[in-house]
């Protein structure tokens, strides 16, 4: 009598155990946004094995030993305190020419152990012998987005650096950022809090660049380095916009607007940035007025997709852009629900810019 009486509890609770995490998924509201980020010697400490690679004398870089000409880094595999299944890696380096380089790899838990490692993204030419995998079987980095196929909870970097020779100057990486999130958090944004959400007057000046008279070839391919050319110009930062446009094209893909490549990009110029999103418009204010920039990742109803500057925020709170496929695109106003549609129902993806002072 005593086993039919424990033995159906024992069932409950092991089944209990093993179904419980699923039932919270099922039931819970979206997890929240998180971001990570490790610069300088924080990358460095992160470091589970390498080699051919160091921290820079000034403590700031990961670059290669003087007599190396590649190197790898792997870091010690990070862990969020929730769920996600969408992520947006990006970083900041630099290098000198077209003979060296460093390339960005990514894995998640799968199975009993990890997935293949990932190719994240390269910078700048292509001197790889492989770009790598992007997929396995419970995910993949399609292009610049990671898109997992179940909830995950943990992630490992590897960064691998390459120069023809020891002459030439070495790659360097000074930060790595990863900002993860859960598509229900997208999927349910609330329209009557967006909509109604009017933040105070702020305006960000800049050289408007109107994308199609920059080059009659690829001033339709541009949007996405055209927007960061406007907002190095917003701090006075030097920068011909078709140059940056060329040195922005991802070789392998063949395209102008991978997310963390025009970042990278923008960090030759001096700026801290990451691939990051925004929820509300309250929240892309708040960068504003701490003296950083963003450039909104935007789709249906406006376009199919696009790149435009955050301008700003009129008198009533409507929100004011910097588009560059418009010749009057400066301090550009739309209708507030289109765009507010167009840019969260993306997921308010968005390019995050501040000086970096110390550059």
């Amino acid at each position: 009598m005593k086993t039919t009486k424990w033995y159906p509890v024992l069932v409950f609770c092991v089944l209990t155990f093993f179904l419980l995490p699923a039932i919270n998924l099922l039931f819970a509201d979206h997890y929240p946004d998180q971001f990570f980020v490790l610069q300088g010697d924080s990358l460095y400490a992160m470091i589970e094995s390498s080699f051919g690679i160091r921290l820079s004398d000034d403590g700031r870089r990961l670059v290669l030993d003087d007599n190396a000409t590649s190197g790898y880094a792997i870091l010690t595999a990070e862990y969020s305190q929730f769920p996600f299944n969408r992520g947006l890696p990006s970083w900041n380096g630099s290098v000198a020419d077209e003979n060296s380089g460093f390339m960005i790899q990514m894995r998640f838990p799968y199975g009993n152990g990890w997935s293949p490692w990932l190719t994240a993204g390269f910078w700048k030419a292509y001197i790889w012998d492989s770009h790598g995998s992007t997929s396995y079987g419970d995910g993949e980095i399609d292009y610049d987005y990671v898109k997992l196929s179940s909830y995950q909870q943990g992630w490992q970097f590897k960064i691998m650096m390459q120069r023809n020779s020891t002459a030439q100057s070495s790659p360097t990486l000074s930060k790595l950022s990863f900002f993860i999130s859960d598509s229900r958090t997208t999927a349910e944004a609330d329209y009557t809090a967006i909509l109604n959400d009017n933040p105070a007057a702020i305006m960000i000046p800049t050289d408007f660049f109107y994308q199609y008279a920059i080059d009659d070839q690829i001033g339709g391919s541009i949007c996405s380095p055209t927007t960061v050319s406007m907002i190095l110009r917003s701090y006075e930062i030097p920068v011909d916009p078709l140059q940056f446009a060329r040195d922005t094209r991802d070789p392998y893909y063949g395209i102008f607007g991978i997310w963390p490549r025009v970042v990278q990009n923008a960090s030759e110029y001096g700026l801290d940035g990451a691939v990051t999103r925004y929820r509300s418009w309250s929240e892309a204010r708040e960068v504003l007025a701490k003296g950083g920039r963003i450039g909104m990742s935007v789709s249906y109803p406006l376009y199919s997709g696009h790149l435009m500057m955050l301008a700003g925020f009129a008198d009533d709170g409507t929100p004011l852009v910097h588009d560059p496929a418009r010749q009057d695109g400066y301090a550009h106003r739309f209708n507030k629900s289109d765009l507010s549609h167009s840019w969260f129902d993306k997921g308010g993806i968005g390019y995050t810019f501040y000086l970096t002072q110390s550059f």
